[in-house]
């Protein structure tokens, strides 16, 4: 795995590929990714196009061994929410990724949300989490890049902490 971050292949790509690695850097998260990277990243990747209304992923089919991106379009995500009982409803549109701060979090494959539903036509990206996690763990610029990333996410969409129900939880 390491041997193809080290040494790219990138001169032998087809149109195909050429075209997946052109999309993955529309993600938020890899935009500011080398080529050589992207192109790690798109040998594990593969797209799905989906109708609105489709079911993109149910809980179960592919826990922890993708994380899902969005090329164009828009989804809807519900999962279970920190009260037992309760669901979290979250959208997500292009450029977005589900379960890549969990997994960055956590340095292991997460399970994704309970399910993911297209609200409309879209391209989906699935992305290998072992790649990301082997990249994670050796490549000095993606593991910047994505902590970096993970900053700038923080700062526009600070967790709110309310003392209060932190405090009823218990």
């Amino acid at each position: 795995m390491m041997d193809e971050v080290a040494g790219c292949r990138s001169e032998n790509l087809t149109d195909a590929e050429v075209e997946l690695s052109k999309l993955l850097l529309t993600l938020n998260a890899f935009c500011a990714l080398d080529r050589d990277i992207i192109q790690v990243i798109a040998d594990g990747s593969r797209i799905i196009n989906y109708e609105a209304g489709d079911t993109i992923y149910s809980h179960g089919e592919f826990d922890g061994e993708y994380l899902i991106g969005v090329l164009s379009g828009h989804v809807r995500a519900v999962a279970n929410a920190q009260m037992v009982g309760d669901i979290e409803v979250s959208e997500y549109s292009v450029g977005d990724t589900i379960g890549l701060l969990p997994l960055i979090a956590q340095r292991k494959s997460v399970a994704l949300p309970i399910a993911v539903t297209s609200m409309q036509n879209c391209q989906i990206v699935f992305l290998e989490s072992s790649i990301l996690l082997t990249l994670l763990e050796n490549d000095i610029r993606f593991s910047s890049a994505i902590a970096t990333f993970s900053a700038l996410n923080a700062l526009r969409n600070p967790v709110e902490y309310d003392a209060e129900s932190e405090a009823e939880r218990r």
